[in-house]
């Protein structure tokens, strides 16, 4: 369900991503009912989650209140159980003083009442051990003193005497009395000890507070417990929402990138309105909704108003989206008054049709049912039904329900009020349409899925009606155009086919027939002329054969060259793409350039003849041209090198021959032995042969290209490329005169040489799109993998040197041309091959011009050689010089006589060869100088000679060659190398060697951005053109000072 969207659904934050890749509607309306019913079960759950939370809360504290109570009851009962036991000792207590008391004021001695109190508080100051003595042995004692008390009360008793007998017995025995009372007081006195500690007893005391700190203490631990709980229970809350989170997430496939959302926005064709999801956390997510087709009809369930805000945008957005989409619109209840405003202007192109009336809508659903059973694939139907049961009549119904279930090329979206209720004929045939049909309800012009998913419909109507009306304007202009994307190989075919026999490339459509055409080049048709005015055609044919090579043909069995003289806008992308299967894209119209890109293919002419050569001598067999080769290698096996067939593509080849006699020779070399080695043309211009004197392409050039399409032209240029009269019908060619009402795209393709009439195809060429030949560049480096094309840039700029450049070899900057140099770096040091590079064996480089840019160039390439080589570099200069700025760290530099005789003197002393020297403008040392027609050299010009000759390499720069010359001739044998700054043709002229033909161009103006030279070897007489690097180049930036 969710293979097609994927949401994010965070409790604490916005989603980041909702993604559609390529979802048609019914997807889209599964997934939001998906996505509906995940957050409906997600809510559920959280509700359920919620009020177990409360119940569990609701328990434990529940708990803890019953627990802290049972805790406070059983202390309550414990102290009370301590209180009366207390009072239980107490009362005890109490009793035996009271008996004790009764039993002393039994006694009848008055004598023992008076001196009883006497008696009682000297027994009180008896000590009498009551501390650290239970309650219950201080009862003991006191039942003991009692019956002390009471033995001592009967024994007073028995022994009582009359006062005056006593008083008598008292005057013998002093302590007679004494004796009986004291006893009984000091047990009395022991009694109320006792009684005052049993009152005052500290046991009593800590057994309560015991109590209630054991109560304390297990109310707090209750309390704790109940805490933790709760804690417990709230993070199993929380742990179990982030599960449910989790688990929706999942199921909602959560993507990874919130950018994903709006390319997919830009990149689905239709707009379902703005799509808002709330949250679990409350938040809403808010973003635009889109998918790609309607895939099936749709029934919409509305409260009271129809979704028509819904309807005129999805119509909208199909209009502008498929060319072949064609919306009825049905508004019989209003007369079409409700959707002319926004759709009266496409009717006329019959993209839309408006239902006015029960009978448009009658006749236009038989007519779609007609095309629904033909099946016919030319165009999409949909039909638009705001309230179906104003809208349809009754009778219709049967034929609109079998539209639905045909669902082939009708869809049907239709809106239904669920507030009233439909008349009987709809009610008994409703519950078809539902089955036929995705339903889902429609609320304030919006999809409303439920409570957490809908969406709100666009509300920039007007500008989506420009927006269609404007593209439905450009497809009726392109109705004709048949693309190439759908004519290419599939898979199974793709790069499948050999070239043994030829390159057949289908380039279009036959305008009689309808059959496909084909571009052969082959050896009886190797090559192709193309004309026609601007915007004719000629330029998209072209990329057609390209991308038919790609497609048709590996790397291996067709390359292709392209030489585009129209300031490099046509073809600069397969040049960016290094593409594997192309060899070249020159897009500079510079004279030498454009000859290289002959001369380069003329060479290669002549190595593939060494190939067949080859070949012949392995086999023993006779080898004259290519479809041989092949033939030979396949049948016998041979390990030679594998020739792919070649095609150069030149495009407004005119710029080639215009005053360049050298290009002339070239082509007409190509013409005459390409179909030999492989080697086939197609070549565009507006005009076949050039009216200009000062043109080289001649009529006999011409004559050579056997196959010639013309696009729209006038007839005189026709003309030029299909003969007057037709050799095989004897009558005025019909070209000529069709050429000048040819459409865009379309032409007249003769492989006859345009001699015969029956050879004329009239032909609709395939178009490739800019979308198409982007998606080609991209896709083929990840087929085939990454080539090696060289691409001759249009006004290229002068470009960081790059990182990894060859040991030994000092190299410059780019060739202008383009060049495969094969000579030996032994027999000639300089080098042109794409990278302008010198080879130090002996040799030295002199640097001339007044453009500074130019020697400040060489001094960085000659700095990258010293450190690359582990060499030591050495200046030599003035102090003022403008070039010290951009010495590098590394480099000694010698501003004064003394140190630059020094410096020469002792590495001619050393002998090492260790030093790469560059000396600038040496010449205003005149101690250094030999002028012309001096006998002797002096002491230090033989000094720069020898310490020039003996050094690794030596870059000599002066300003002009003619001061070389004069002043320093010594130099000049060893430094044929030259490098030369252009805007100075005197200058030039002195530093070219003499057999250097000089065509002023634009190369020859200093520019801003590229700097320009000229190099040269003298002893070998090569010469060319060379944009040099940038002397602060990004990858060797850490060797240069900032200027």
């Amino acid at each position: 369900m969710i293979a097609a969207v994927n949401l994010v659904i965070i409790d604490h934050a916005v989603p980041t991503a909702y993604d559609i890749r390529n979802a048609p509607f019914s997807a889209v309306f599964r997934t939001l009912n998906g996505t509906a019913a995940s957050l409906s079960a997600l809510h559920e759950t959280l509700r359920r989650m919620e009020a177990e939370t409360r119940t569990a809360l609701r328990l434990n504290d529940q708990n803890r209140e019953r627990r802290v109570c049972a805790v406070q009851d059983a202390t309550d009962e414990l102290l009370e159980d301590f209180a009366h036991e207390y009072d239980t000792l107490k009362g005890d207590a109490e009793s035996l003083l009271s008996a004790a008391e009764i039993a002393m004021n039994d006694i009848l001695d008055p004598h023992f009442h008076r001196m009883q109190p006497q008696y009682f508080s000297a027994a009180m100051q008896k000590p009498y051990n009551t501390a650290n003595v239970c309650a219950e042995a201080l009862i003991a004692r006191m039942q003991k003193a009692l019956s002390a008390i009471q033995a001592g009360a009967k024994k007073i008793k028995n022994a009582f005497l009359l006062p005056d007998a006593a008083g008598l017995i008292g005057s013998f025995s002093p302590d007679f009395r004494k004796s009986l009372y004291t006893p009984i007081l000091d047990a009395y006195a022991h009694m109320r000890r006792c009684a005052e500690a049993i009152e005052n007893a500290p046991a009593f005391t800590e057994k309560t507070a015991r109590a209630r700190a054991v109560c304390t203490r297990k109310t707090r631990q209750i309390e704790a417990e109940c805490t933790n709980r709760r804690a417990e229970i709230l993070q199993k809350l929380k742990a179990d929402t982030e599960a449910a989170i989790t688990r929706t997430n999942a199921v909602l496939c959560t993507p990874p990138s919130a950018a994903i959302f709006a390319e997919n926005a830009g990149h689905a064709t239709l707009s379902l309105g703005t799509l808002r999801i709330a949250l679990p956390s409350g938040k809403m997510f808010t973003a635009p909704l889109t998918c790609t087709k309607l895939d099936c009809s749709v029934l919409f369930l509305t409260d009271n108003t129809a979704p028509h805000a819904l309807f005129c945008s999805l119509a909208l957005d199909l209009l502008k989206s498929d060319p072949a989409a064609v919306v009825h619109l049905a508004d019989p209840a209003h007369c079409g008054n409700a959707y002319k405003d926004v759709f009266a202007a496409f009717t006329p192109s019959g993209r839309a049709e408006i239902w006015c009336s029960a009978q448009d809508f009658t006749r236009g659903i038989e007519a779609l049912c007609r095309a629904a059973a033909e099946n016919t694939p030319n165009s999409m139907h949909y039909v638009f039904i705001e309230n179906m049961e104003q809208n349809i009549p009754e009778q219709t119904l049967e034929d609109l329900i079998r539209l639905m279930r045909a669902n082939t090329c009708v869809r049907v979206l239709v809106s239904v009020r669920k507030a009233i209720s439909l008349p009987h004929g709809f009610q008994q045939k409703f519950p078809t349409l539902v089955q036929n049909a995705a339903c889902c309800t429609a609320k304030n012009d919006g999809i409303y899925i439920s409570e957490d998913v809908f969406t709100v419909p666009p509300e920039d109507l007007p500008a989506r009606r420009a927006a269609a009306l404007s593209a439905v304007t450009a497809q009726v202009k392109k109705a004709a155009v048949l693309p190439l994307n759908a004519r290419l190989p599939h898979a199974e075919g793709w790069q499948k086919k050999s070239s043994e026999a030829g390159i057949f490339l289908p380039i279009g459509q036959s305008d009689v027939t309808r059959q496909s055409v084909t571009l052969a080049f082959t050896e009886e048709k190797p090559y192709a002329l193309v004309i026609g005015d601007v915007n004719s055609g000629k330029s998209a044919l072209l990329h057609t054969v390209a991308l038919q090579i790609f497609a048709n043909y590996t790397p291996g069995e067709v390359k292709l060259a392209i030489a585009d003289f129209k300031e490099g806008a046509e073809f600069a992308l397969y040049g960016a793409s290094r593409l594997p299967a192309v060899e070249a894209v020159v897009e500079n119209d510079d004279p030498d350039c454009a000859a290289s890109f002959l001369r380069y293919y003329v060479s290669e002419l002549h190595r593939r003849q060494t190939c067949f050569t080859a070949l012949s001598a392995e086999t023993g067999r006779l080898i004259r041209k290519y479809e041989t080769y092949r033939a030979v290698q396949r049948e016998t096996g041979a390990l030679s090198e594998i020739l792919p067939r070649i095609l150069l593509m030149i495009d407004e080849y005119q710029s080639l021959f215009e005053g360049n006699t050298e290009t002339a020779a070239l082509l007409s070399e190509l013409v005459r032995k390409g179909r030999t080695y492989g080697v086939h043309l197609i070549m565009a211009s507006q005009r076949g042969v050039s009216e200009s004197a000062r043109n080289t392409f001649t009529a006999e050039l011409k004559d050579h290209f056997s196959t010639r399409l013309v696009f729209r032209c006038p007839p005189a240029a026709a003309r030029r490329l299909f003969s007057d009269r037709a050799v095989d019908t004897g009558r005025e060619n019909t070209g000529i005169a069709a050429a000048v009402l040819l459409k865009t795209g379309h032409a007249l393709l003769n492989d006859e040489a345009g001699q015969t009439e029956r050879a004329t195809v009239s032909v609709q060429c395939f178009y490739a799109g800019d979308d198409l030949i982007g998606r080609m560049c991209s896709l083929l480096p990840r087929v085939n993998g990454t080539g090696e094309t060289a691409w001759l840039r249009y006004n290229a700029a002068s470009r960081a040197a790059p990182s990894a450049l060859l040991h030994g070899e000092v190299t410059f900057g780019d060739s202008v041309c383009l060049h495969k140099d094969r000579a030996a770096s032994d027999a000639d040091s300089l080098k042109d091959d794409g990278l302008v590079s010198f080879t130090p064996n002996g040799t030295h480089i002199l640097c001339t011009g007044s453009d500074l840019r130019v020697p400040a160039s060489v001094l960085c390439s000659a700095a990258r050689f010293a450190e690359q080589e582990g060499l030591s570099l050495h200046i030599f200069c003035a102090e003022s010089h403008p070039l010290l700025r951009l010495c590098p760290e590394t480099a000694t530099v010698y501003t004064t006589l003394a140190a630059q005789r020094e410096a020469l003197s002792r590495q001619l002393r050393e002998g090492q060869n260790r030093a790469v020297n560059v000396f600038l403008e040496m010449s205003a040392e005149k101690e250094f100088t030999q002028p012309l027609g001096t006998l002797r050299p002096s002491a230090d010009a033989a000094l720069l000679k020898n310490a020039v000759a003996h050094s690794r390499l030596s870059v000599v720069f002066e300003r002009r060659c003619k001061i070389v010359r004069s002043e320093l001739p010594q130099l000049l044998a060893l430094a044929p190398t030259h490098i030369t700054a252009v805007g100075d043709s005197e200058n030039l002229r002195a530093a070219l060697p003499d057999t250097a033909r000089i065509t002023a161009t634009a190369f020859d103006v200093p520019q801003k951005d590229s700097i320009h030279a000229y190099y040269c070897n003298r002893d070998t007489e090569k010469w060319g053109k060379i944009v040099l690097f940038q002397p602060f180049s990004p990858c060797q930036g850490h060797l240069f000072k900032s200027p």
